[in-house]
């Protein structure tokens, strides 16, 4: 880890002669403080990147688990069906696979769709305007 840089204490400063060693020590004291501010943003940065770490493995972890619980709420709702109508559990399960596809099927067009649709109109328009100006511009 880096040593905090800390200011001389005031009875080891020496008395200012001029303007020239006002504006040496004003830099000298900037160019600590700037080192002090980044040796402050690179721990923060460190415990940031910890929390951002254990966030991940949590949404990972929850992730997991979800899809976990829904193939068993699947399961459940299969083996529901099955004792309720006398029907195969296996093909209450090929029809809720089914309808899944389908519902995959349909968010892919629709991603499909909504990707083609351009993003950016008002900006596009604007930039394209400004450089129409720039090549029309006569000084």
């Amino acid at each position: 880890m880096a040593e905090t840089v800390l200011p001389p204490p005031a009875d080891e400063r020496e008395t200012p002669q001029g303007v020239i060693p006002e504006l040496v020590r004003f830099a000298g004291s900037s160019g600590r403080h700037l080192q002090g501010l980044l040796q402050l943003a690179g721990l923060e940065t460190k415990e940031a990147a910890l929390v951002g770490l254990r966030l991940l493995i949590l949404l990972i972890v929850a992730i997991v688990f979800t899809i976990f619980g829904y193939v068993l709420a699947l399961f459940f709702v299969a083996f529901l069906l099955a004792f309720a109508f006398q029907i195969s559990w296996i093909w209450i399960s090929l029809g809720l696979a089914v309808l899944h596809f389908v519902v995959v099927a349909v968010c892919a067009v629709l991603a499909r769709n909504s990707l083609r649709t351009p993003v950016f109109k008002a900006t596009a328009g604007e930039l394209k305007r400004d450089f129409e100006a720039l090549k029309n511009f006569k000084p």
